[in-house]
C-alpha cells in the first residue's frame, strides 16, 4: 500500500509544482469513484454525491500548491469530502448526522484488465462477505483495506477510536476466513 501512497503523493507534487493537468488527471481518475461511493454512503443521494465529488476534485486543483505540503493528501482528500458531505446533510436537515449510519461503498477496481478477469470469482466473494458484515464492520474494513487508510486515519474518518478500529478489524477477518475457506480449500486442493 506505500507504493500507491507514493504514487499518489508523486502525481500531487507534480501538479502542485508545475500546474501539470495530465498529473490533475490522474488524480481525478484515481479518486472520482472512491470519493464518490465515499460520499454517497454519507449522503444517500447520487446527485449529492456527485457535486460533492466535484466540488472535492475541484479544490484539489483550486488549492494544489498548498497540498504538496500536506503528508497524506489521499487521506486529505477523504477528509474534505466527508466534512463537504456532512455539512451539506447539515444545511439539508439541520440535525446531527450519526458516523454510525454512514454505509461506505468504497470498492473499486484499478487492475489491468487482465489481473480483474483472474480475480473476478475471487473479488465476488469478498465482495459478497463484505457486504454481509454489520455496517460499521464494513465501514472499518473497506477504509483499512480497500483504501489503505492507517487504522488512525480510519478511526479519524468515522469518529470512532483506534481501539474500536482495531476490534472490527479482528471481525471482519475472523468473518472473512471463515466464509472464504471454501475457497482456499478448492485452490490449495489442486496442488
Amino acid at each position: 500500500m506505500s507504493n500507491h501512497r507514493e504514487i499518489f503523493k508523486d502525481l500531487v507534487d507534480k501538479m502542485a509544482n508545475s500546474d501539470s493537468e495530465s498529473a490533475y488527471k490522474q488524480l481525478f481518475f484515481l479518486l472520482y469513484k472512491p470519493i464518490l461511493n465515499f460520499s454517497l454512503g454519507i449522503l444517500k443521494s447520487r446527485p449529492l454525491a456527485e457535486e460533492i465529488t466535484s466540488d472535492v476534485l475541484f479544490k484539489l486543483w483550486e488549492h494544489r500548491r498548498k497540498l504538496s505540503e500536506v503528508s497524506n493528501p489521499r487521506y486529505y482528500v477523504f477528509v474534505t469530502a466527508k466534512h463537504m458531505a456532512l455539512n451539506l446533510l447539515k444545511k439539508q436537515k439541520n440535525t446531527t448526522v450519526s458516523l454510525d449510519e454512514i454505509d461506505l461503498d468504497l470498492w473499486h477496481y484499478t487492475e489491468t484488465p487482465e489481473s480483474a478477469m483472474v480475480q473476478h470469482d475471487i473479488r465476488a466473494a469478498i465482495s459478497h462477505c463484505v457486504a454481509e458484515l454489520p455496517l460499521q464492520c464494513r465501514n472499518v474494513f473497506r477504509l483499512v483495506k480497500i483504501e489503505g487508510f492507517t487504522y488512525q486515519e480510519a478511526a479519524d474518518l468515522l469518529g470512532i477510536s483506534v481501539k474500536t478500529v482495531d476490534a472490527q478489524m479482528v471481525k471482519a477477518i475472523k468473518r472473512l476466513g471463515q466464509s472464504l475457506r471454501p475457497y482456499w480449500n478448492l485452490y490449495y486442493s489442486k496442488y
